[in-house]
């Protein structure tokens, strides 16, 4: 991990300064990340944003222990009209399965599948009323690592909502429905985070997030993290998560970037 970290400071210092100017008639970045709700907030119109990280993610079963990195866990963003966005996301996998019987390891490394989709505002929010929005991704499975393709291609798709409770505190929170690429059910997924802003670069967040369908019992997961606006158009993130139906947990830290145009 350390490593990983140190790389990504060496690429962020070799890129020219001006690639980092920002523009203040824009308002301050927003981004998809770190929470796993997603916020109806679109990328400006004509604007690219990319928003990277590094994930670390272990889970254990009764018969093995199994752990995950995700190096350049990475989505791109561009704003096609002004509530309108299209989406890319990819990332590169090292995953190390170890059976707890025999202590014998396999490692799969590749590239994840990648996604694609789209995001579209639907309202502004005034009052209690909130700020809507919808998200829908495609996950390829002909694209990536033969080893962590999924058996088919399979959908995702959320209505995003956003209360302004206070000044400083927001409320965001997702419903959607979701496949698995590994059989013809599909299943429900929700989320909710709250996020205050502790001054105006700083925001720390809460965030319980699950599924539920009707065949199986349903997932319960919870993270936190904090979010640090180096500039207008600059975040970092640092974030770690538990699931309270299973033995697993990570931990994420992250970089975004709206490139000026």
């Amino acid at each position: 991990m350390k490593k990983a970290v140190l790389l990504f400071v060496v690429f962020l210092s070799l890129l020219s300064p001006d690639l980092f100017s920002q523009n203040d008639s824009l308002p301050p970045l927003s981004t998809d990340r770190p929470t796993y709700s997603i916020a109806p907030v679109i990328v400006p119109h004509n604007t690219f944003q990319i928003e990277t990280g590094f994930l670390f993610q272990n889970e254990s079963t009764d018969f093995s222990d199994i752990k995950d990195m995700y190096f350049g866990q990475t989505l791109f963003r561009y704003g096609l009209f002004n509530n309108f966005e299209l989406r890319l996301s990819a990332s590169y996998r090292q995953q190390t399965i170890t059976a707890k019987e025999t202590g014998l390891d396999s490692t799969i490394t590749g590239v994840n599948p990648i996604s694609v989709g789209l995001k579209f505002k639907i309202f502004d929010g005034k009052g209690v009323i909130p700020q809507l929005g919808f998200i829908a991704d495609m996950t390829l499975r002909h694209i990536g690592k033969a080893g962590f393709h999924p058996t088919y291609s399979y959908p995702t798709g959320r209505i995003l909502a956003t209360n302004q409770i206070t000044k400083n505190l927001s409320f965001l929170y997702n419903i959607g429905f979701a496949y698995n690429g590994e059989s013809a059910d599909g299943f429900f997924i929700w989320s909710g985070a709250l996020v205050y802003t502790l001054f105006n670069k700083l925001s720390i967040y809460v965030e319980p997030f699950g599924s539920f369908d009707h065949n199986n019992l349903p997932t319960n997961n919870f993270d936190a993290g904090l979010t640090f606006l180096i500039r207008h158009n600059m975040q970092i993130d640092v974030s770690g998560g538990t699931s309270f139906t299973s033995s697993s947990n990570y931990a994420n830290i992250g970089f975004s970037w709206r490139i000026p145009r």
